[in-house]
């Protein structure tokens, strides 16, 4: 008998396709599922005069996750509900690629992903490997230093040197100037392509 494994719907802009064609992109960081966590100043849950800060999340299960707050009167904010499913799926569940040109479901172009691993970390806290496994675009390698420049989603006249950099003016061009410095919390999801049908010009 065979067992049914979900797929979902995932948006990707033309430029991260193109990535993930092209093998660049394994990583994608989302906010979808979090905004009740990333709504206040400075993150922190206010509370009368007081304010929760939320320290970090801890996975119940596959899946499902548990904010935790710092402070000694409970373990959260009273009326917030704590656990969170990702909205995503969990590892070894799959992704149907969308974006704003092409309709997944077209016989001609599929696009397939398989999750590895998801985390619940702040924004700001991605590696220089990780921001390359988002599917920045290197514009610039000297082959004798090893120097790379990475691209300004910001600004296409100047380059980045490191690609948290340049991944972080991916995020503001795709959420907004100055998004990034907000550091909100968000699913960090790895994954693999399985398929791909169909080609990007």
């Amino acid at each position: 008998m065979k067992t049914h494994i979900k797929e979902r719907p995932i948006p990707f802009s033309a430029d991260m396709v193109r990535a993930l064609l092209q093998g660049w992109k394994t990583q994608t960081s989302r906010t979808r599922g979090l905004e009740r966590f990333n709504g206040w100043p400075d993150r922190k849950i206010p509370l009368g005069e007081d304010a929760w800060e939320l320290c970090h999340f801890t996975k119940e299960e596959p899946g499902i996750w548990r904010a935790i707050f710092q402070d000694p009167r409970g373990e959260c904010p009273p009326g917030l509900d704590p656990v969170v499913k990702c909205p995503y799926g969990k590892p070894g569940e799959r992704l149907c690629v969308r974006d704003p040109f092409f309709n997944v479901y077209d016989d001609w172009f599929r696009l397939l992903l398989e999750i590895t691993d998801i985390e619940v970390r702040k924004l700001q806290s991605i590696t220089e490997e990780e921001a390359m496994a988002e599917g920045i675009e290197s514009i610039f390698y000297d082959e004798e230093t090893s120097s790379t420049g990475w691209k300004n989603y910001l600004d296409p006249e100047s380059m980045c040197i490191r690609a948290r950099d340049s991944f972080f003016t991916l995020w503001d061009r795709l959420h907004g100037a100055g998004e990034a410095e907000t550091d909100p919390w968000v699913w960090m999801i790895k994954f693999k392509v399985l398929k791909v049908k169909g080609t990007i010009k």
